[in-house]
């Protein structure tokens, strides 16, 4: 109950406020310890208040920079940190600390690639040319918050490659061995297997997460 009032509100709430409430409920708490329905009364309120308080820290955490505004196609260089498989061939690559000429540093950003000749994996650092803007908010009032999800996983930018993703330098030669012998495995059950069961049994079987193509971004 307190996490889902924490993503009720509308405003971020203090952090200090938070934690003020959550020692004076545990000081009433030893206070009237002796009172057994007092007791779970003030329980029940504290466990409340620190659902509460923890999406309030986990916020202060993560403290994710968001751009601001749309960009114009422009280099982007960073490291690989995840590349999800798309059934139509394209891919979501998040690159983690990425380098983009012009704006304040982000922890990390997703893009989409139509194209690509070498396929990255986890660990490469790369560059792309790609287009780039604010995560974008629900649709409509209480629809799915796409930019509040990848907040929380660090992400303050979604864009677009305009362009075939360079390699620069390729992440440790074991990790990247394993994950192409993933790979290869992935596309042989998914040429086996037609359909959405091709993609669901290689998730399942390899890892490699295939999904239906989404919106562009």
């Amino acid at each position: 109950m307190g996490i889902g009032g924490y993503f009720s509100v509308s405003t971020e709430p203090a952090l200090a406020t938070g934690l003020g409430a959550c020692a004076v409920l545990i000081l009433m708490l030893l206070m009237f310890w002796r009172y057994f329905l007092m007791r779970v009364l003030i329980l029940a309120v504290t466990l409340v208040a620190a659902g509460f308080v923890s999406g309030t820290l986990r916020s202060w955490q993560l403290e994710t920079p968001v751009l601001a505004k749309k960009l114009s196609p422009r280099m982007i260089t960073g490291v690989v940190s995840d590349v999800r498989h798309y059934s139509d061939g394209k891919l979501h690559i998040v690159i983690v600390n990425p380098e983009i000429r012009g704006i304040d540093p982000l922890h990390k950003v997703r893009i989409k690639v139509n194209k690509f000749t070498d396929l990255p994996h986890p660990g490469d650092r790369l560059k792309v040319r790609a287009g780039l803007l604010p995560p974008p908010p629900p649709t409509m009032p209480g629809d799915f918050d796409y930019a509040r999800q990848i907040w929380f996983q660090g992400i303050g930018a979604v864009g677009y490659a305009i362009g075939i993703p360079v390699i620069l330098e390729k992440g440790p030669e074991a990790f990247t061995l394993s994950n192409k012998k993933r790979l290869l495995m992935a596309e042989e059950i998914r040429a086996t297997i037609s359909g959405d069961a091709g993609g669901l049994a290689a998730a399942l079987i390899t890892g490699m997460r295939w999904q239906k193509p989404g919106p562009d971004l």
